[in-house]
């Protein structure tokens, strides 16, 4: 029986080396629990999604798990891995889980105890509301005393900070942090349009002054008031400056809506890294960078074109 669930809220790239490193870690802290000699068993409960169906299989063995294929057709959603150990005499705790004789005298005699670890796909597979994509569990209370129970889950956040991945989808689920992001962009855009349809009047006011004062040198002493047309063409062009004032507005959190929709193209929050997966991981990830050095090539090559064709003009004139 297990019960004290810890859960962390973001995502994971969780290789093989690492999910051995979580064993490990889980199986040398039960060990303390109990005398030299007690069995250490391992049970892996895999979910696979193809592209039509989803499904599934106990493995007995890490190395099971890594030989799994986790290709287009059998893409691995979901691993919980069951750390349990089992007593050959009764239960104890060692003077090195912790110094309270009465701790190592509270364990029940015969039961196994477990960690339980659970890393989900959140993206591809349904997550309980009480759950998140990396869970871990520990045996009941009274299988072991509230040091083993700290220190042992602070080993397990250790490992957990090794393969953390932040999940732009996961956190527009909690209503409180989707709410804090809405206020903030929406804020953000509503200062980026009010700037920029200012701009946008006063460059357009600044034209058609332009256009007045043109118009009065050409006529010389016979004056013309243009200011009702210049009234006019503000007016006319209201709607174009709703439009950038409302672009700047939904922008900033519809850009976050849709980056947050197509990451696992690009940065996967959620990823099984071995088998075939891993292959097209990286040939996305090198893909992606050369697009990177291509953009930035090309804004860094149009910034010096403009700055040396500005110093040109200025030297030389048009």
């Amino acid at each position: 029986m297990v019960n004290k669930t810890v859960c962390f809220l973001h995502g994971f790239r969780l290789d093989g080396d690492e999910l051995r490193s979580f064993v490990d870690t889980s199986a040398s802290r039960l060990k303390m629990l109990y005398p030299p000699g007690a069995k250490i068993a391992h049970g892996f409960d895999l979910q696979w999604r193809g592209r039509r169906e989803s499904s599934g299989t106990i493995a007995h063995s890490l190395t099971d798990v890594l030989a799994h294929p986790n290709d287009r057709k059998q893409r691995l959603v979901r691993i919980r891995a069951n750390i349990t150990v089992r007593p050959k005499t009764k239960a104890r705790v060692s003077k090195q889980a912790t110094a309270s004789s009465a701790d190592r005298g509270s364990h029940l005699n015969g039961e196994f105890q477990a960690i339980i670890i659970e890393f989900v796909n959140a993206d591809r597979c349904q997550v309980h509301p009480d759950r998140s994509p990396i869970v871990v569990q520990l045996s009941t209370d009274d299988a072991a005393s509230s040091d083993w129970r700290r220190v042992t889950l602070e080993d397990l956040r250790k490992e957990v900070k090794k393969i953390r991945r932040t999940s732009l989808s996961w956190h527009l689920r909690e209503p409180s942090r989707h709410l804090l992001y809405c206020v903030v962009l929406l804020t953000i855009g509503f200062v980026l349009g009010a700037y920029f349809a200012l701009q946008f009047k006063s460059g357009l006011g600044n034209e058609l002054n332009k256009t007045i004062v043109l118009i009065d040198h050409k006529d010389g002493s016979e004056h013309q008031d243009r200011r009702p047309d210049y009234q006019v063409a503000i007016a006319e062009r209201r709607e174009e400056r709703f439009l950038i004032f409302l672009g700047f507005l939904v922008g900033p959190y519809g850009g976050l809506r849709l980056l947050a929709q197509f990451q696992f193209l690009f940065w996967p929050a959620y990823l099984f890294y071995w088998g075939e997966h891993a292959k097209i991981y990286d040939r996305r990830m090198r893909v992606l960078k050369n697009i990177f050095v291509y953009l930035l090539l090309a804004l860094v090559t149009s910034v010096a074109a403009n700055f040396v064709h500005t110093w040109i003009v200025n030297k030389y004139g048009r």
